[in-house]
This record gives C-alpha cells, structure tokens and sequence, in this order.
C-alpha cells in the first residue's frame, strides 16, 4: 500500500457520463448540437444596480429567457445553459421601469427620471461553456443647476426639461417621444435631474413660477457649445450655474479643468 486511494474506473465512466447528461448530450453525439454553459460575473453590474438586476437572454430564432435578481441574494456567478449561437444579454437596473414595444426603458411623461444604468452586449457561443463579465454603463447625466442672484434670493421658480428622447429599445438605441419632467429646488436652491442620453441639441429648459412660464433657455445648445459628449459609453454629470446677475450660463464637469461660459439674455 502506498497510501494513496484510486478512484474506480466504472466510478469515473459513470460520473462522465452524468456530466454530458445534464448538458442533453451523450459522448457519441456532435457536440456542435449540445448546449453550452453561459457563466455571468454578475458582481460589477450588482454595484450599479439599487435593488435589483434584470437579465435577459436573446439568441438563435426561439431562445429567450429573463431573470430578476436582488443585488443582495443574487449569485455574483450566474450559470445557464444556452444553444451554441449568437447570444444578446440585455441587462438593465432599475427593472421596474415601464418597458416599451421593443422591450427596453420607456420614460412616461411627468414622471423623474432614474438613474438610468444597463447595457447590452453580443456573445457568440461555440464551445462548452463561455465565461463573460456584466457591466452596466451610465446612460444618463445627472445635472446640478443652481441659480444665482445679486442678492443671493432664492427664487420660487420649478424648472421643467423637455426632452424628444424617450427611453431606450433593448439593443440600446435611443426611442423618441416627447418626455417632461419637472424639478423643485430643495432648501438652498439648487434643482438636481437626471438627463437620458441625448443624440441632438434639442433638449430644453423651462422655468416656471405658479404654473407660468418665465423663461426658456435651448439648454442642448449650450451643453453641446460647452464641449459634453452625449456619445460617451458612460455620460459624465454636469453642473450649470445660472446667474441673474451678470446674465450668464456656466457649465462644469468634474472631468474638466476648465468651465464654459455664455452670456444670455435673461
């Protein structure tokens, strides 16, 4: 005796054999036919994401498959098996928003907009199992407006942003429709909203007093002069000072080392 133990040879064959039962297939047949393991690291998307996580799984002409997961019980590796295909794997958080038609984010009219974090990636599945990383990318821009006076009063204005984007199919492309959405400031003035991705200069800002218009200002325009990139995978957020007193508009980034600023009438 050498003091090593060896395992069985029928004990072998017969755990080989379960093994490509569970994946539908036997030793003899075409593997190319057999489904393959989808492996998901689920643990960066989970950090985006408020509650939970919705996945959702596309490929072939009639493989579909959705799942709801909570960040907090929810596996970081998630397995599936999936046909040997090309395989879409939308991901999105929050999960509660209305879908559209396609599937996606529909943004309702007069309603705030969430932080809006997912992303949709294509995989193509050809061996026995394919390992592949969620990550959730920034589809919004989270503004910052504070509106200064000579006298530092703070004005009893709403601000109103009006944008033609409306949400987003579940490929990732913008939808369009009108989409509103209206802010109070909170106790030192400053309005805080979330923007969906823009693809034009159309994006416009309203301030209101008692339901009146009191001005409105092509806010597209000026982000777009200020240099912002709609474009970008993940949109950075933006502060913008309004100030009555010297008539101007100015536009910071984090990112930027320098602001842009425009004069405007007032």
């Amino acid at each position: 005796m050498n003091g090593h133990s060896s395992v069985p040879a029928p004990l072998v064959a017969a755990t080989l054999l379960l093994a490509f039962s569970l994946l539908g297939c036997t030793i003899k047949e075409v593997r190319d036919d057999c489904p393959s393991q989808l492996i998901l690291d689920l643990s960066e998307a989970y950090s985006k994401c408020d509650q939970t996580l919705l996945l959702s799984l596309e490929g072939g002409s009639d493989f579909t498959f959705a799942d709801t997961l909570d960040i907090y019980t929810g596996p970081k590796e998630y397995r599936i098996l999936v046909p040997r295909t090309t395989m879409t794997i939308y991901s999105c958080s929050p999960h509660s928003l209305p879908s559209n038609s396609h599937g996606g984010i529909r943004l309702k009219d007069g309603t705030s907009c969430p932080p809006l974090w997912f992303n949709t990636d294509t995989v193509k599945i050809t061996g026995e199992y394919l390992n592949h990383k969620v990550i959730l990318h920034k589809n919004h821009c989270q503004l910052t407006i504070k509106m200064v006076s000579e006298d530092n009063i703070i004005y009893p204005f709403q601000l109103s942003f009006i944008s033609y984007v409306d949400g987003f199919d579940s490929s990732g492309r913008l939808t369009y429709g009108t989409y509103r959405q209206r802010v109070a400031p909170d106790g030192t003035g400053i309005f805080i909203v979330n923007i969906p991705r823009q693809d034009d200069n159309s994006l416009t800002m309203e301030i209101t007093a008692e339901d009146s218009q009191v001005r409105s200002f092509a806010l597209g325009e000026y982000i777009s002069a200020s240099g912002y990139d709609w474009k970008a995978t993940d949109l950075e957020d933006l502060e913008i000072e309004i100030n009555f007193a010297r008539t101007t508009i100015t536009v910071n980034s984090s990112q930027w080392t320098e602001h842009f600023e425009q004069t405007v009438k007032i």
